[in-house]
């Protein structure tokens, strides 16, 4: 009864394809295999310390909200394209950004930045925001020490360059984005300046981490590592905060009903870190940055393989079953 047997080895080949055991995020290339596609929702949470801007007690918070979409051009070479929304207090337009990463093996890519960002108040009141252009370089790396541990450093995908910033109260809500305060950058290097006498930024950053993999569904990353933030303001002498910036992230993957889409929830919480305050010189306004602030972003990913091939034919099924039932 040929279509018996041809339910029959679709029921075996959809058995054999849901056995397929999920890839821990461990053993993962740094970039996407050839054809994939992920989608990165990122939601952001900001706090600071009022005391950190110059007010009483009590905290002042905001929230972004990110878009990301890479895709694999080959298995060495990821693009991706992100936009960013400060959407509480005084929703508007961020960010946009494109970031590019080219691997050099399976556990280590070079990734170039660039971006723009309009920084400024938005909501009730609305004045003219500053535009300012960006650029970075940095790198993925994955080292790995045993099956279940890795040490990290930086990441992939345009929405993980950074912690885009917003913050406000009562409908009005400032945002500077990610080129203003670079410490909790992925790129090793972060060079943006823009108009209305907002100067220029260079950030260095040496992110590290330690990847920890209990489970092939679940992965923690111990984030540390150091940071310097040059202001060079249009007026004034330049300054210099140092950081050690520390954090924290939970990723929980699983496979959804088609074995070529994997889905990804995840929380990332992080504290800069200020080791020496900026100068209290400087002529162009900026908040005191100390350990009073806390910054928190909750990521959703979906992956996506368009790979041809990623199930088995019913053909090839059963060739293989009737090879197997020869021997």
């Amino acid at each position: 009864m040929p279509t018996l047997r041809t339910v029959i080895v679709l029921l075996l080949c959809a058995a054999a394809a849901g056995a397929d055991p999920l890839q821990p995020l461990i053993d993962r290339p740094v970039t996407l295999p050839r054809g994939k596609v992920d989608t990165t929702l990122h939601f952001s949470y900001t706090n600071w310390s009022n005391s950190v801007l110059g007010g009483g007690s009590g905290s002042t918070d905001g929230e972004t909200l990110a878009l990301g979409l890479d895709f694999g051009v080959t298995d060495l070479v990821q693009i991706g394209l992100g936009l960013v929304f400060p959407i509480n207090p005084g929703a508007a337009f961020g960010s946009a950004l494109a970031s590019g990463s080219f691997a050099v093996d399976k556990n280590a890519a070079l990734r170039l930045d660039a971006g723009y960002e309009s920084v400024g108040a938005n909501g009730n009141f609305d004045p003219e925001n500053a535009n300012r252009y960006f650029a970075g370089i940095g790198a993925a790396i994955k080292v790995p020490i045993t099956p279940t541990v890795a040490f990290v450093t930086g990441r992939t995908g345009p929405v993980q360059f950074g912690h885009f910033n917003n913050l406000g109260s009562n409908g009005t809500g400032v945002y500077f984005g990610s080129s203003f305060l670079t410490e909790l950058s992925s790129d090793f290097l972060v060079v943006s300046g823009g108009n209305l006498d907002t100067g220029t930024n260079l950030g260095i950053n040496l992110p590290v981490g330690l990847l920890l993999q209990p489970d092939p569904h679940l992965a923690l990353t111990l984030q540390a590592g150091y940071s310097v933030v040059i202001e060079i303001p249009s007026v004034g002498s330049a300054l210099a905060s140092h950081f050690v910036p520390i954090g924290l992230e939970a990723v929980v993957s699983r496979p959804l009903p088609h074995r070529w889409i994997r889905r990804e929830l995840g929380r990332r919480w992080r504290r800069p870190g200020l080791l020496r305050p900026a100068r209290a010189d400087v002529l162009v306004p900026r908040p005191r940055l100390n350990a009073q602030l806390a910054r928190t972003t909750f990521f959703n990913r979906v992956a996506a393989s368009g790979q041809t091939g990623s199930l088995p034919s019913v053909d090839s099924c059963a060739i293989n079953r009737s090879n197997r039932g020869r021997r």
